[in-house]
């Protein structure tokens, strides 16, 4: 039986995960670097988390649900970035460029591409 970590995509995979998971986690506790004190920010969720998960287990389609999702976020995050107090346009920019790198991953990466590939 073949080590799953020597897949051709694994780490690139697995990277896309822990990004995912990073920026799920980071802006649910650190919602002040985002919006004021009393607001509420939150990106992603429990689903998407599961779904980040599910890339590396290989499921069905996953890989464009999760690129809908994230793409649809990155486009709403790019038009936030400029209407948003200068106090926290810098969080979005990075937020941003994490996003766009996780799309750009999905949809290009082919070696995402082979490691999601089901059977």
């Amino acid at each position: 039986m073949e080590k799953i970590y020597r897949k051709t995509g694994f780490f690139a995979t697995l990277f896309i995960t822990f990004l995912i998971t990073f920026i799920t986690l980071f802006t649910h506790y650190n919602k002040t670097l985002f919006v004021q004190e009393t607001g509420n920010f939150k990106i992603f969720g429990v689903v998407t988390i599961v779904l980040a998960f599910g890339l590396l287990l290989k499921w069905r389609y996953v890989r464009q649900i999760l690129t809908v999702i994230v793409g649809v976020v990155a486009a709403v995050m790019v038009y936030v970035t400029f209407v948003v107090p200068s106090e926290f346009r810098t969080a979005y920019i990075i937020l941003t460029g994490a996003l766009l790198i996780v799309l750009h991953q999905l949809i290009f990466s082919k070696a995402v591409k082979q490691y999601v590939k089901y059977k």
